[in-house]
């Protein structure tokens, strides 16, 4: 979108999407070890990152609750990410997130460069459209961006751009938040929709 934007001023044509995507590696200098974090026993490591600052439309908590109770049968460690404030705010809306036996906080507890990474030392992400959702995909890791509909914050123009990455949204024009601050269409996503893809 952005090239699009600037077509006007370049020589050459707009990349591919399919092409973009080959641009986003990252590399980390893994100086940090998380071995007191990440748990040896599990299948996998999957971040939630429940916040955006207000910068996007957020998923309920209630759903991210449902979907560590999905992926602890298969062993799935989660780790919940986000600022102090942040973790302060999850504790308050969902407690019980806290208290799945599969669940670990890791909210506060990173640099920008240590948390960056702790993502490439995990497998999955699942995030709204934050910053960090971008760097999994970056990163080459399994990331899953939920978004809403609604322009300009809808995946046409924030979705994460990896070989990896997926978007969950719905397909609808639809700006009812924009009104009441509530967006029933990220609401519609299900834990189950999101379960499938990290399960796969």
């Amino acid at each position: 979108m952005n090239f699009f934007l600037l077509s006007t001023w370049l020589e050459n044509p707009i990349p591919d999407l399919s092409l973009l995507k080959s641009y986003t590696l990252l590399k980390t200098t893994k100086e940090h070890s998380f071995q007191n974090i990440l748990n040896p026993h599990t299948q996998k490591h999957v971040i939630f990152h429940t916040k955006s600052k207000g910068s996007a439309r957020e998923w309920p908590m209630s759903s991210y609750l449902i979907l560590a109770r999905l992926l602890a049968p298969l062993q799935y460690q989660v780790y919940i990410s986000g600022t102090e404030t942040e973790g302060i705010q999850i504790k308050e809306q969902c407690p019980e997130l806290f208290n799945e036996p599969n669940v670990t906080d890791v909210t506060g507890k990173f640099t920008l460069a240590a948390f960056i990474e702790f993502i490439d030392a995990c497998d999955a992400m699942v995030a709204c459209s934050t910053g960090p959702l971008h760097i999994a995909a970056g990163l080459n890791k399994k990331t899953i961006g939920i978004y809403p509909p609604i322009k300009p914050m809808d995946a046409g123009r924030w979705a994460p751009l990896g070989k990896n990455s997926f978007v969950l949204t719905a397909v609808k024009n639809c700006d009812l938040c924009r009104k009441t601050g509530i967006c029933p269409c990220i609401q519609e996503i299900t834990p189950e929709s999101v379960f499938t893809i990290l399960a796969n």
